[in-house]
């Protein structure tokens, strides 16, 4: 078996990578106009997936509990039964357990294409241990290449034994105008709630769900909250939280998420600003921010806020930064088979000692020990605070373990203040001195 330490350089050096690029920039390239043509006037894609590889490691207990995490591989076909043209994997979270042979999870779905890349993210009930065996719709979260700030909803659908349909409905790409917004508030009880924890001698991983019901004038709805937390067990320790909820309403569901860095021992706040990814039903392809005030530890004051299209393109901003970062905490599960890192970073301006922000990461990796060599896949989510507001991401990275990927692609999920409703794309470009390369699109 290959050193824990091995698998460890290869997060710091290849998905966990260093530096950062802020000047802005308000025309697209050539070539930036062509990624975004493909969802600039909307399109309908199907793929069929399938599963080839598929690994469950539990938390802890042998039984489903919060946080048991799977990861699936295989291959991709644009028909059925068709000529594999890409690859896909996915990681899913366990958020509430199992109950009646089922189980709550926070599923993640990466698609490569020949043309570009997709992901698509939800919580959604599937059988206890097994792929999902019924419809759903999940909420796509951007995407490279040709799909390129795409927004909308995937269709998944089991097509056969092993085989998933995947049918990507991609909305036409448009700018959002901060100003003009379409609010929601409800009250958010919480009826039952979970946790699971992995620990070893400096480093704690904790996953805990909570579900119950949301109250609104003349009408309910449900919900279901995961939150993932990578830590120093010390005193004081550095930590990030990953937070995803699913909000139920009469017309649809709405996907939020924060990620934050903290140090152990502080206080959490009661009142905080949640990046809205996208939505199903009446809130396909939604953009903006929900503001959730905690009046008591089981119920919130939550208000959506669901920025109005522009019907314009959007308008495209690029950011230069370095960015100097460590990894700060890493855990082990299932004798190392499933890794999980975390980082915290400073952001400068260009070729300066200027801090203009920081940035916090979390990866998952899968290690795929029996291969000589060793092999990765790795699911991200970054969070850049930069002045004027943050930008979420999500990112997927594959091959040999001792391999440093040149490139890694980040995948902007939204932000807040001057980020809000953003999408695009985020470049980290290894080297001798790390740099990062940012293209962020946004509607302003």
């Amino acid at each position: 078996m290959r050193p824990l330490a091995l698998f460890m350089r290869t997060l710091v050096a290849g998905a966990l990578l260093g530096s950062m690029i802020v000047a802005p920039a308000l025309t697209a390239t050539p070539a930036q106009a062509a990624d975004g043509e493909r969802t600039r006037a909307g399109a309908q894609v199907t793929t069929y997936l399938t599963i080839e590889g598929r690994e469950v490691v539990n938390i802890g207990a042998p039984a489903s509990s919060a946080g048991d995490t799977t990861i699936t591989r295989g291959s991709a076909a644009m028909t059925e039964g068709g000529q594999a043209v890409g690859t896909f994997a996915t990681r899913v979270v366990v958020v509430m357990p199992d109950a009646n042979g089922r189980e709550r999870r926070d599923t993640t779905v990466h698609v490569a294409m020949p043309d570009g890349a997709l992901f698509a993210q939800q919580i959604q009930d599937d059988p206890t241990g097994l792929p999902p065996n019924t419809a759903s719709d999940l909420v796509v979260l951007g995407g490279t290449g040709a799909f390129h700030n795409a927004r909308g909803v995937v269709s998944m659908a089991p097509a056969a034994a092993g085989i998933l349909r995947l049918t990507w409905n991609l909305k036409p790409n448009t700018g959002i105008d901060p100003e003009q917004a379409t609010t929601i508030s409800f009250e958010r009880l919480v009826d039952a709630t979970s946790s699971g924890q992995a620990t070893n001698d400096a480093n704690a991983l904790s996953e805990s769900g909570s579900q119950g019901r949301l109250r609104m004038k003349g009408q309910d709805g449900a919900f279901t909250c995961g939150d993932a937390k990578l830590a120093q067990s010390r005193p004081g320790g550095i930590g990030v939280d990953s937070w995803l909820c699913r909000y139920d309403l009469p017309r649809g569901s709405v996907l939020v998420a924060a990620f934050s860095q903290y140090r152990g021992g502080t206080a959490w706040p009661s009142k905080f600003i949640d990046i809205i990814l996208g939505g199903t039903g009446a809130y396909a392809g939604a953009r903006g921010e929900a503001v959730t005030d905690c009046t008591s530890e089981t119920a919130a004051d939550v208000t959506l806020r669901l920025l109005s299209d522009t019907g314009l393109p959007p308008v495209p901003v690029k950011f230069s930064q370095d960015r100097t970062y460590k990894t700060f905490d890493v855990i082990a599960l299932d004798d190392a088979s499933l890794v999980y890192a975390g980082s915290t970073a400073s952001q400068f301006a260009l070729g300066t000692n200027r801090k203009v922000g920081t940035s916090a990461g979390l990866y998952v990796s899968s290690m795929e020990l029996s291969r000589s060599e060793g092999f990765r896949r790795s699911f991200g989510v970054y969070a850049f605070d930069l002045k004027g507001g943050t930008i979420r991401a999500v990112a997927y990275d594959e091959g040999q373990a001792d391999e440093v990927s040149p490139t890694t692609t980040l995948v902007v999920t939204g932000g807040t203040g001057a980020f809000l409703g953003a999408t695009g794309t985020i470049g980290l470009i290894a080297g001798k001195v790390v740099n990062e390369r940012t293209v962020v699109r946004i509607a302003q």
